[in-house]
């Protein structure tokens, strides 16, 4: 089994993006319908990339800089969703559901292995609840679509805190959250719950620099998160904030790196066997390889005018008497000085 690391970025509200993870920063045109983004960036070090963020109106894709951008919004003042792949990886695009203005999914397929991502952007705190519980209810509906089998990754601003700390909920989140805890964050968790996921998060001990996802002014919290199965946990390996990287006002950039397995495919090498010629120099494999020969041409001493059929009889006779077949060897005599001539006489396979 061998490797593939993926990075995860979150980001928000921007309209050009540059990652050090890129060589070259992504510029998507941008007509009205792409004033504003919130930004959920999946790489994959193999290839492939995909990203989520807050669009303007309507659904499509555009091309920029060797990547595709999928994207789909109501509002341009509000929300939106989206996904980037790598162009090279366009063709392991299995599906792209638009499910709505603040959830998307995009399903890849890397060397085998199905990779889920979901971008979702939660309402705000002074939303109406009727909103909210619309939204957790979509997104519950398109989590329980994912096969068990495949992987699932979420990158979302969900616009809640989850609290330091995990009492009481030590299955689906760490002790390294940030501060106090607020209803729209126990939502968060009670998400979790019910979908067997972990707050990526909050299971890595950070400076609270490496925590702080969203800055405005003096204030400073955590709404940005990555969500992974709990049975894959334990391939995460890191989740941080990349501390004073923001690629735009307020919120910073989260970086999550995960190495899902895939299988390596075997290489089968064909080998023809091999005859034994050296064995025909034997007295008693002589006789018998003579007197094989003779059958197949018909009993008689002349021998053909065709030489390549007379050379093919001859190679027929020898791989009947001498064919090295492996599955049906036996151990050697080592009682006596030699093996006998019938140790030289194997059938070839049907």
């Amino acid at each position: 089994m061998r490797g593939l690391h993926m990075s995860l970025i979150l980001k928000d509200r921007y309209q050009h993006t540059s990652s050090p993870f890129l060589r070259h920063p992504l510029t998507f045109q941008n007509p009205p319908l792409l004033s504003y983004l919130n930004i959920f960036m999946l790489l994959l070090e193999c290839g492939c990339i995909t990203l989520a963020f807050t669009e303007n109106s309507h659904q499509a894709m555009q091309e920029t800089g060797g990547f595709k951008l999928f994207y789909y919004g109501v509002d341009g003042k509000r929300n939106g969703v989206g996904v980037i792949l790598k162009e090279e990886y366009s063709k392991s695009l299995v599906k792209v559901k638009r499910v709505s203005d603040r959830v998307l999914i995009v399903k890849v397929e890397v060397e085998g292995k199905m990779i889920n991502v979901i971008s979702a952007y939660a309402p705000q705190v002074g939303c109406e609840m009727v909103e909210k519980e619309r939204f957790w209810s979509e997104l519950d509906e398109v989590v329980d679509g994912v096969p068990r089998n495949e992987q699932l990754v979420i990158g979302a601003d969900l616009n809640g805190h989850v609290g330091e700390g995990n009492r009481g909920d030590e299955e689906v989140m760490g002790r390294y959250g940030l501060k106090e805890w607020n209803v729209e964050g126990q939502m968060v968790v009670d998400f979790a719950k019910r979908m067997e996921m972990a707050v990526v998060n909050t299971y890595f001990k950070k400076k609270e620099d490496h925590r702080v996802t969203y800055k405005s002014g003096g204030r400073f919290t955590q709404v940005d998160y990555v969500l992974c199965r709990r049975c894959n946990l334990k391939k995460i390996g890191d989740c941080k904030v990349l501390a004073g990287d923001s690629v735009a006002r307020q919120h910073q950039k989260v970086v999550c790196r995960m190495v899902l397995e895939a299988k390596k495919k075997r290489r089968i090498v064909r080998t023809e066997r091999r005859m034994r010629w050296w064995k025909v120099k034997e007295e008693e494999c002589s006789v018998r390889f003579r007197e094989e020969v003779r059958q197949r041409l018909g009993g008689g001493e002349e021998v053909l005018e065709d030489c390549g059929t007379t050379a093919g009889v001859m190679r027929e006779a020898a791989r009947k008497l001498t064919w090295k077949n492996k599955a049906k060897l036996r151990p050697k005599d080592t009682s006596s000085g030699k093996q006998t001539a019938s140790e030289c006489t194997m059938e070839p396979p049907a």
